[in-house]
Formats: C-alpha cells, structure tokens, sequence
C-alpha cells in the first residue's frame, strides 16, 4: 500500500487540495492528514504562526474552508487529526435542522 503522510501547517494547508489529485493521478492508496504538534521544537512564535488550526489564528476561517474542498471527500483521504476541524466547519455550515415554534 502506498500512502503519503501531509502534516498540515499555516505554511501549505492551501495545497493540500492539490496533494489529493497529485496522489489520486499516482494511483496512490492513501492520504493522511495531521495537523502539525508543538513537541517542543517551535518557540511560542513559531506556533502561533503555524498552528492554523488554532481558532485564533488569522488564516483559521481558510484553513477549515480548504477541509471542506470537494477532494476532501475521496474515499483515499485520511483526515487523521484534521477530522474534527472538518466535523467542525460541515457542523457549522449545515443549516439547523430545529426551529423553535
């Protein structure tokens, strides 16, 4: 099985688009997806600037819009640690389906 593995950063989640019809025209078997983890290698700085999963960074609203990309439904796709960001933004973009009376 041959599988790419993306972790998602400010730096590139605009691509990752791009990286599922990349792997799709490979015939690859498998995208996972991981947002990227302080594990102690990024100052305070670094993070704030490339965890764009935090709500509170600037490019936030961008990056769950990319999650909700059609390519994003391709049975290759692995969310992985970016599943519940995409949860999140199909979540909030369904219309309710209650209304008070």
């Amino acid at each position: 099985m041959l599988t790419f593995r993306y972790v998602i950063s400010a730096l590139n989640y605009r691509e990752i688009p791009e990286v599922i019809r990349l792997a799709k025209s490979l015939h690859v078997d498998m995208v996972e997806f991981a947002v990227i983890r302080q594990w102690g290698q990024f100052s305070a700085e670094e993070a704030r600037n490339l965890f764009v999963f935090n709500t509170s960074h600037p490019e936030y609203e961008a990056f769950v819009e990319v999650l909700s990309a059609p390519e994003m439904d391709d049975p290759i796709v692995n969310l992985g640690s970016a599943l519940e960001f995409r949860r999140r933004r199909l979540t909030a973009s369904s219309p309710n389906s209650f209304t008070k009376a």
